[in-house]
């Protein structure tokens, strides 16, 4: 799996994995135009779309509606350590309490991206100065 970013201007980005294209950049407190999320944002989507995912499928395989399913992701941004210190999943579904709670642990252990950070996970850096 490869994402590609290309510089557009100043800070926006246009990011790419195979024939998908999205734009990222800052707020204009930090030097951007507001005309993308911010990467910071885009970590916290790739959480709830992933863990969403994962509770859909699970609840489909258990022959489980989840109606009204939404899954909610805040992050806490320790700007000192330039981390996001702490996240918390909310998850919203009609359905049996019990029902809920079993769906939402097998969806753990189905998240790419929780299961990701929940673990060290290691990050090479390769430079390429070009001529």
């Amino acid at each position: 799996m490869i994402v590609e970013a290309t510089q557009v201007s100043g800070m926006r980005f246009e990011l790419r994995s195979g024939e998908r294209i999205l734009l990222a950049d800052q707020r204009p407190e930090y030097g951007g135009g507001d005309t993308g999320p911010m990467p910071s944002e885009l970590f916290l989507w790739s959480i709830a779309s992933c863990y969403g995912q994962s509770l859909a499928h699970v609840a489909a395989k258990a022959r489980t509606v989840l109606e009204g399913l939404r899954v909610e992701v805040t992050g806490s941004k320790d700007p000192a350590s330039a981390r996001i210190s702490s996240v918390l999943v909310t998850v919203e579904a009609r359905c049996d309490p019990d029902r809920l709670e079993r769906i939402a642990l097998l969806a753990r252990n189905i998240c790419f991206i929780t299961n990701s950070i929940s673990a060290s996970v290691e990050v090479c850096f390769e430079l390429k100065a070009l001529p």
